[in-house]
Order: C-alpha cells, then structure tokens, then sequence
C-alpha cells in the first residue's frame, strides 16, 4: 500500500516500479482492496490432509483447544486472523477411528463447526 501524502510503500518508502523490481506482481491497491484479496485467499476449500498420531497429539496438548467437538479440535492459538472480519483463524486437527488428519489452511470457529458437523461436505 502506498503513503497518500508520498506515493511511496508505508514500510520501506519505495515506489511501485521500485517493489515490482523484488516483487514483479505487486500492484497498487487500496487497504480495503487488499482485505478482499487476502480474504479471499483465505476461504479456499478446506480439505484434511493425512498427519501422523503423534502429531495430532502434540498440536492437542501443546495449549487448551480453541474448539473441541468430538474428536476434533482448533490449536489453542491463533494462526492469523480473517483479513475482513479479523476472526481468529486456527489450525484445525480430526481423528477418525485410526486416521488423523489435520486441516489444509486455518478456520474460524464457525467454519470449524460446519466441517465438523458436514463431515467437509458444506
């Protein structure tokens, strides 16, 4: 994002032409532009991906669970937030009879308990 007043990035004071030299995609955009973006980089469908039980142990007793429904739970801490809402986003992890798997990208709460509740089929 650019400084109104300069015209150049808030961090590191360059221009667009200088941050396409690094970055060759960045393109100017506003703030709430780039929520949308980001938000929508964040809602790709959720799929579970295979993990280890020993994992899935050590991500469940490292803090208390955000969420705990069954056998599945959120990390206790917050991966990142949702860049429109801010809603927390966390890892998410399940156990089905002998498989764990753990989610593909950070979910809210309420994404949680719709995966939960739908078996992933929403």
């Amino acid at each position: 994002t650019l400084h109104p007043d300069t015209g150049l990035t808030w961090y590191y004071g360059e221009t667009l032409s200088e941050c396409q030299v690094e970055y060759p995609d960045a393109e100017e955009m506003t703030v709430t532009e780039f929520c949308e973006w980001k938000a929508a980089q964040q809602r790709t469908p959720i799929e579970w991906k295979p993990t280890t039980r020993e994992r899935f142990w050590e991500m469940l007793e490292c803090l208390p669970p955000a969420a705990f429904i069954g056998a599945a739970f959120l990390v206790g801490e917050p991966f990142d937030h949702n860049a429109l809402t801010g809603a927390p986003r966390f890892q998410a992890f399940r156990q089905r009879g002998d498989v764990y798997e753990c989610g593909s990208r950070p979910m809210t709460a309420a994404e949680f308990r719709v995966e939960i509740k739908t078996g992933g089929e929403a």
